[in-house]
């Protein structure tokens, strides 16, 4: 019994003398805000390639991407982006590419993707995009004499699609449409017929005359 007893102390204390295992890497998750998977991917490559892929049939891919290169400070990949944004602009993203580089701080791009706005404002404000706006958006577009709007019965029409398009054309959105009625759209500008069978005749003004 003695020898057991013996045996199991030696144990023991072999036990206690071995060193402690220093812990392993501690693995951290990094977190950046605003970036998406895939924009912060195309950001990497640029890193290593010096190159974008960028698809002209996927342009919603290139705002979180121009997003993303902005925060990381990537000023070539930046250019890059932008410069395509322009050659490829068109009427269904002008607006979203506006806002995003109003957002941004990219006055060079605030001022191309207005110009654009100003001479495809027809077809621009006739697309889902236009009824997200805010009034001081809609206001921003419409009040500018470099509008270009192939008639003024067009900027009439693309008020009413916006103040339609909010939550029933009711509270500061009917207000604001009022406003922008009397302060925007030039009425010397406006045809006798499109006065009498178009503007008079919708039931926003005659609700709101």
């Amino acid at each position: 019994g003695a020898a057991a007893s013996g045996s199991s102390s030696s144990s023991s204390s072999k036990r206690k003398k071995q060193k402690k295992q220093p812990p392993g890497p501690q693995v951290q998750e990094i977190l950046i805000p605003d970036i998406t998977q895939a924009a912060l991917q195309a950001a990497v490559e640029f890193a290593y390639t010096g190159s974008i892929v960028l698809n002209p049939d996927r342009k919603d891919e290139a705002l979180p991407l121009l997003g993303a290169v902005e925060m990381l400070g990537m000023t070539g990949a930046q250019e890059t982006v932008i410069k395509w944004l322009m050659e490829t602009m068109e009427p269904a993203y002008a607006l979203r590419v506006q806002s995003a580089a109003v957002s941004l701080h990219l006055p060079f791009l605030v001022e191309q993707a207005t110009e654009y706005i100003d001479v495809h404002f027809a077809e621009a404000s006739s697309l889902p995009d236009w009824t997200t706006l805010e009034a001081k958006e809609v206001r921003a577009v419409i009040e500018r004499d470099e509008l270009r709007p192939g008639g003024e019965m067009n900027v009439f029409q693309a008020l009413v699609r916006w103040a339609k398009g909010g939550s029933g054309a009711k509270g500061a959105r009917l207000t604001a449409f009022v406003e922008m009625m009397k302060t925007c759209v030039r009425a010397p500008l406006l045809k006798d017929d499109d006065i009498v069978g178009g503007v008079m005749t919708e039931p926003i003004v005659k609700d709101n005359n």
